[in-house]
């Protein structure tokens, strides 16, 4: 997800690019096999697990990343506004981590579900990600345009 060296702004472009890069690799698939590998990959974990060769082998992953866009504008059910969207999801076999991503109006909503093994301070985690996603928010900004403008009569 970036270099933890770089600067926010070169961060923000190291995971635009891979993330580039993962869409066009998975857009040369068919739907069947881009199915079957996300199918595979998920056997993998729970195989390990059940197995017990998550103990002397590496996982096939340990984070997973949800980005659930929403509506722009306000949701109503029987006339009462939508207020927020509150993200939950479930671990799966082996993952340490699942993160995901709703947004929703003008806000983005981040939920976090763990494993206490993998990661034992998830409000850590939140209060990092939160001030992580102010830096960023601040660093891609779009200046105000600061020349004159005629105004009409």
């Amino acid at each position: 997800l970036g270099s933890p060296e770089a600067d926010v702004t070169t961060r923000l472009q190291q995971v635009e690019h891979s993330v580039a890069v993962a869409k066009k690799e998975l857009g040369a698939m068919s739907g069947d096999t881009a199915m079957t590998y996300a199918v595979a990959i998920a056997a993998l974990a729970g195989a390990g697990s059940s197995t017990h060769l998550d103990r002397i082998t590496r996982p096939a992953c340990n984070l997973v990343i949800s980005n659930v866009p929403g509506a722009k504008e306000t949701r109503y059910l029987n006339g009462a506004p939508l207020v927020g969207i509150f993200p939950v999801s479930a671990l799966a076999a082996a993952i340490g981590l699942n993160v995901t991503l709703s947004s929703y109006r003008d806000h983005m909503d981040f939920g976090f579900v763990t494993n206490a093994a993998a990661l034992d301070d998830v409000h850590a985690l939140a209060e990092h990600t939160r001030q992580a996603y102010r830096d960023l928010k601040a660093a891609t900004k779009t200046p105000r345009r600061t020349g004159s403008r005629k105004t009409q009569p």
